[in-house]
Parts: structure tokens; sequence; C-alpha cells
């Protein structure tokens, strides 16, 4: 009798230590599943993290530019309208001397 009991604990015993290693396979499998994601991301977050820095420096130049443009459309409208009030101001002085020539 005792026998049977110590057969039957020691297949008990032998399904459980099947049924952990398997389990423990199973998880070593899901384990190396998440350790390649975790590179795949890793890898994905720094070529975006590239691009990012790509983008901002593209941006900065951009707004270089921009602001290099602004300074020059702000000096040729001051230029123009520097050139219109001389422009009025010769009329003026031709339309008097015409007046007084009295063509």
């Amino acid at each position: 009798d005792h026998k049977n009991w110590c057969d039957n604990e020691m297949s008990k015993t032998n399904a459980s230590k099947i049924n952990k290693e398997e389990k423990i396979v199973e998880l070593d499998l899901k384990l190396d599943e998440a350790k390649a994601s975790v590179k795949l991301l890793t890898t994905a977050i720094q070529e975006a993290d590239d691009a990012i820095a790509k983008l901002a420096a593209f941006m900065d130049e951009a707004t270089e530019v921009r602001n290099a443009g602004k300074k020059e459309n702000k000096a040729a409208i001051k230029d123009a309208k520097q050139a219109q009030d001389a422009i009025a101001q010769a009329v003026v002085v031709l339309e008097q001397f015409y007046k007084e020539s009295g063509s």
C-alpha cells in the first residue's frame, strides 16, 4: 500500500515537473520574443530620434533663411518708400517749375 502511494506521488511529481519544464520553455520563448521586440523598438526609437534631429536642424536652417529674407524685404520696402517719397518730391518740383515757366 505504501509502495502504491509512493508510485502515485512520484507520478504526480514527474507530471508536475514535466509541466513546469514545459512552462519554463514557453516562458523562455516569450522572453526571447520580448527581447527581440525591445531591440526592434529601440532601433525604431533611435531612427525616430535621428529623424527628429534632422528635422529640427532643417527647421532651424529654414528659420534662418526666412529671417534673412524678412530682413532683406524690410530693407527693400524701406528703400521703395524712400524712392516713392523722392519721386513725389520730384513731381512737386517739376509741377512748380512748369507752372512758373508757364508751360
